[in-house]
C-alpha cells in the first residue's frame, strides 16, 4: 500500500505493509527512516483510500 500526505497538493511518503486489519485499526509496517505525520492518506489500491488518523507509534 502507499501512503500519501495531503497539503496544497497530494505528496506520496512511502509505501508500507498492512500487519493487522480489524475493528480497532490497521497496523502498519512503514520504513524506519520515514516520519509520517500523525493524518495520512493509505491507498489499497485504485479505488480504495482511507484517511486516517495516526494513533500509536513504535
Amino acid at each position: 500500500m502507499q501512503l500519501l500526505r495531503r497539503c496544497f497538493i497530494v505528496i506520496s511518503l512511502c509505501h508500507g505493509l498492512a500487519k493487522d486489519i480489524s475493528v480497532g485499526g490497521v497496523g502498519l509496517l512503514v520504513p524506519a527512516e520515514k516520519t509520517n505525520p500523525n493524518k495520512i492518506i493509505v491507498v489499497f489500491d485504485k479505488t480504495n483510500r482511507l484517511a486516517v488518523k495516526v494513533m500509536y507509534r513504535r
